[in-house]
């Protein structure tokens, strides 16, 4: 598989998996996605953190 398809198939487990934070904290750590992406995940993780 490409890296795209791999990525893709990736962020969307990712997305369906927002309630986990250590899937979301890996998501922040792609260097191929945006820095924008990477915000979000990060984001994302933090807040499931804190629940």
């Amino acid at each position: 598989m490409t890296t795209i398809l791999l990525l893709l198939i990736s962020l969307s487990f990712i997305t369906r998996e927002q309630n986990n934070p250590e899937l979301l904290h890996q998501a922040a750590q792609l260097e191929a996605l945006p820095e924008s992406w990477r915000d979000y995940f990060q984001e994302q993780s933090r807040r499931q953190d804190m629940k």
